[in-house]
């Protein structure tokens, strides 16, 4: 991030915005068991990448972070 506001470039804090909306869905903290109930619905197998519905909620959090954050880019975003 220092490097970012030393170049004037602006940042999205994915990991800010992911662990709040892993605390609103509770999925922290886990027991480790990544298949089933919401976790399993979230997460794949590998415990890294996304099942399609965690997928499309992480994506929404990138979407709307320009706008919010009054990133330039967001005017290019429908």
């Amino acid at each position: 991030m220092a490097a970012a506001a030393a170049n004037g470039v602006p940042v999205i804090d994915l990991h800010a915005r992911s662990v709040a909306l892993y605390n609103t869905l509770r999925l922290c903290p886990n027991n480790g068991d990544y298949a089933t109930g919401a976790v399993g619905a979230f997460f794949g197998n590998d415990h890294t990448h996304f099942e399609a519905a965690g997928a499309r909620q992480i994506a929404g959090l990138i979407a709307t972070a320009p706008r919010e954050q009054n990133i330039p880019l967001a005017v290019h975003l429908r």
